[in-house]
Order: structure tokens, then C-alpha cells, then sequence
């Protein structure tokens, strides 16, 4: 999201974020309710009340009910929590469609995990009215099946996510005699990563390396590091920001999404850009575009598969040379900056078109 408010800055446009203090369990220190200038970008913090995952901010409604006509566009992100759903109400009061990007949380994994049966009533009784008054803004031709299934008849609008991409890294050679394979991104249950151990650690015979990079729950990452603690090949570096990330990204061959749900995953397309092929779940969204530009390998849920693949790219090296060599180009020429921008203006032009369906005076 903060790619895509500074390029509007860029482009001319004034842009304010509402936000929580959020940071996992812990709050910013920022002071709340307070303007801050942040790369151009208006940002307001808000304090929340619960700790949890639901935000619960009420300072963030009241500031969105009096101030909400001040903007063109209002664009809500995410959707399973005490901010979004309440703010939606409040754009419908005050006569205004918003943008909700749902950012994957409305799929058949989120309605079959983690609170299933509160979440199914809630969407239910809630959720589905209030979606009928957003314009749903989706990603891929995945996520916009998974909505259409659990929303009634929604105005969804596709545009992939906008990324801040990094040239690509020149890294010495490779050593030929292993496989480096990189996971890079949440360590979580939904990610799938004990399904991609089973695939490393069990009758897989090439010689390799695999890094986890990333955090998650802390006793969840344990559990996992006590199942490879006697596994060399298997190595667990933690969070890596900045450059440091991009430099582990061009150093792998393969980078592995075994992802039991993802509706997009920006990191396919920030591997693609070092010339690191990929290996994804056919769960993930850009799946479609892996296949056709001929970048990696998409498969299914049998380890086997995966393990086929794997062994492939090993005997073949040419394959991961030319994906080296064509990747770069190919994630530059479809995924600029200023065209994703444009798209996201049609989109929010569409939007301010539209006739209110409720209005309440101020």
C-alpha cells in the first residue's frame, strides 16, 4: 500500500492514510491522531484499543465519519477486522462507494481456519450486505473467483499490486553442484511450509540448500527448526530487509511458494526481477503468469511433483540460465510503475462516478 500512495504522490495527487498503531502485538510510538508527512504521503495514526488482530480504533471511525466527504476516493485495505467493516457502514452512510482491496481474506482457506464458523456468521449477516456498496478491487483472476463466491453479485476491478522493484543484483557463480532454494515471506501455517520440509527432507536425492527467510510466531518457527535441526541443507536466517533481501533473492536459483492460499505474492514477482525462477503452489495467484511467460513451475499438493520438478531444474541448468536472463526484462516491461498507476486512476475515477445508494446530512 505505501508503494502505491507515494506513486500517486508522484503523480500529482494528494493522499492521506488512516491508520492504526499497529505493530503485531506492540503500538508505534508515534503520537496518535497527529499529521505526519511521510514521503509526501499524509499519514494519521490512531490508538487501538484491542491487541488482537481486530484493531478495534474508534478515534480512526469518528475522524473517517467527519471527514469523509473532504475526499474523491476512499480505499479500504483488508477486510477481517473492526476498522474495515464499520468504515465501510460509514462510507455508505455518507453516500460514498469505496475501493476495498480484501488483500486475500476472502477465500475458501479464511472461511475454513481460524474462527471458520464466527467468520462464515459474520460474512454472512455483515459482510455480504456491506460489500454490495464497495467497489472490490482484486488482484488476480484468483482472488476475483474467490470473492465472486462469497459476495453477492460484487463490481470487482482487477490490477495487479503496484511494487517498488530493485534493478537486478550481479552475483558471482553459483555453485553448480547444488540446488539454492530460497522460502521468503511469512513463516506461517498457511504458507504451507511443513508440506515443502516433507518435499526437501524426504526422498529427495540432488544435493541442495534451502533458506527460510522470514518471522512468524515464535513457537510456531521453533517447532519447525526442531524438525531440520539435523538437516545442514535447511537454514533459517530470520527477517532480511533492504538490500540484504534483494542480494539473497538474486543468489537462489528457485524461489518456492508452496502456499496453501495466496491471492497475488508480491515476492514471486521481486524474485522474477533478480532472475530467480520460481516453483508455486497452483494456490497462488500469479500462477497464470508464471505459465505463460514461461518463468517457473507451477504445481499441486503431491511432494512428488514438486520433487520432480526440483530434480529437473538440477539436470537442466539451462532452463534456470535463460529464466536469469529473460525474467528481468519481462518483470520490467509488465509491471512499470506509471502504467499500474493509471490503472489504479481508471479505477478510482470509475468510482467517483458512481450514484450514492444512502446519504445522511451532516
Amino acid at each position: 500500500m505505501s508503494s502505491l500512495c507515494e506513486a500517486m504522490v508522484r503523480e500529482g495527487h494528494d493522499v492521506t492514510v488512516f491508520t492504526t498503531n499497529a505493530n503485531g502485538k506492540e503500538n508505534l510510538e508515534e503520537q496518535t491522531n497527529t499529521l505526519y508527512a511521510i514521503n509526501g504521503v499524509n499519514v494519521f495514526y490512531f490508538n487501538r484499543w484491542t491487541g488482537d488482530h481486530s484493531n478495534f480504533t474508534p478515534l480512526l471511525l469518528q475522524k473517517l465519519w467527519f471527514s469523509a466527504r473532504s475526499f474523491e476516493v476512499i480505499h479500504l485495505h483488508s477486510w477481517w477486522n473492526l476498522v474495515i467493516l464499520p468504515a465501510v457502514f460509514i462510507c455508505m452512510l455518507r453516500g460514498i462507494r469505496p475501493v476495498l482491496s480484501p488483500r486475500g481474506s476472502i477465500t475458501q482457506y479464511t472461511f475454513s481456519h481460524s474462527r471458520a464458523f464466527v467468520k462464515r456468521w459474520i460474512h454472512h449477516l455483515v459482510g455480504k450486505p456491506l460489500m454490495r456498496h464497495c467497489l472490490v478491487h482484486v488482484t488476480s483472476r484468483q482472488e476475483e473467483e474467490d470473492v465472486r463466491k462469497f459476495a453477492k453479485d460484487p463490481v470487482v476491478y482487477m490490477i495487479p499490486n503496484l511494487l517498488d522493484l530493485k534493478d537486478q543484483f550481479v552475483i558471482s557463480p553459483r555453485d553448480q553442484k547444488r540446488l539454492h532454494l530460497i522460502y521468503l515471506g511469512r513463516i506461517d501455517p498457511k504458507k504451507n511450509i511443513e508440506f515443502l520440509l516433507d518435499v526437501v527432507l524426504h526422498h529427495f536425492d540432488i544435493p541442495f540448500t534451502l533458506e527460510f527467510v522470514g518471522e512468524g510466531s515464535p513457537a510456531y518457527v521453533q517447532g519447525l527448526k526442531e524438525k531440520t535441526s539435523s538437516h545442514k541443507s535447511v537454514s533459517w536466517a530470520g527477517p532480511v530487509y533492504d538490500d540484504r533481501k534483494w542480494e539473497k533473492l538474486a543468489s537462489a536459483d528457485i524461489l518456492l511458494l508452496p502456499s496453501a492460499n495466496e491471492n497475488y505474492g508480491n515476492v514471486i514477482l521481486e524474485a522474477l526481477s533478480q532472475g530467480t525462477a520460481v516453483l508455486i503452489s497452483d494456490q497462488v495467484g500469479l500462477k497464470d503468469y508464471i505459465v505463460v511467460n514461461q518463468l517457473g513451475w507451477v504445481a499441486g499438493t503431491d511432494p512428488a511433483e514438486w520433487r520432480k520438478v526440483l530434480n529437473l531444474a538440477y539436470s537442466d541448468k539451462m532452463i534456470l540460465r535463460r529464466i536469469r536472463s529473460d525474467a528481468p526484462s519481462c518483470i520490467k516491461r509488465d509491471f512499470q510503475q506509471a502504467a499500474i498507476v493509471s490503472q489504479y486512476m481508471t479505477m478510482y475515477n470509475i468510482v467517483k462516478k458512481t450514484t450514492p445508494i444512502y446519504s445522511i446530512p451532516d
